[in-house]
């Protein structure tokens, strides 16, 4: 019998030490004069198409494995990315890109139609909001600890929301720090 076990162990060592690969890996330095906005990037993400984008501390880059496209303010009333230091980037299931800014501003990317949006629906885009929850069922919320909160749902692309602030008679303070998810049974 331990000679079985030992026969056996020889055999899953040796297919084992075959089994073993190795990989090589070549990093490549992409840098400005590659396309990138800046070289200091914060925030990395790789969306639903494949594409790559970088969140810098100068714009936002998208990167498609060989040239690069940069979003960066435009004035104006031009929709566009609402600053130019994007600190997070998330993608939700509808196939559009939210981008939380330093200012603690929202930017909202449709991945289908290649442009920014209002995500509001009312022309209220530029209000702060600094976190973002997406619901089970696709809703997406934003709040902000100074400026209440907001209900966005997107149907057939096309978003609407509803504003949650003490203003509207909504809430009883605009200090929303946090969320959370309850599920119903």
């Amino acid at each position: 019998m331990k000679t079985y076990i030992c026969l056996l162990w020889v055999v899953f060592v040796c297919i084992g030490w075959e089994m073993h690969a190795s990989v090589d890996v070549h990093p490549t330095f992409i840098t400005t004069s590659d396309g990138l906005a800046n070289n200091s990037v914060r925030y990395l993400f790789q969306d639903s198409k494949g594409f790559i984008w970088m969140g810098t501390l100068d714009g936002l880059s998208r990167y498609d494995g060989h040239s690069f496209v940069t979003f960066r303010p435009e004035s104006g009333d031009k929709i566009s990315l609402a600053n130019h230091h994007v600190k997070k980037i998330q993608e939700d299931r509808n196939g559009f890109l939210w981008f939380i800014t330093a200012p603690e501003l929202m930017s909202c990317y449709d991945l289908k139609h290649d442009c920014f949006v209002d995500f509001t629906g009312c022309g209220e885009y530029r209000r702060p909001y600094n976190k973002i929850l997406e619901t089970a069922g696709g809703d997406i919320w934003l709040w902000h600890h100074q400026s209440g909160c907001r209900k966005i749902v997107c149907k057939d692309g096309i978003h609407s929301s509803v504003s949650f602030t003490k203003e509207n008679g909504k809430l009883l303070t605009n200090a929303v720090n946090s969320f959370m998810r309850m599920n119903r049974e």
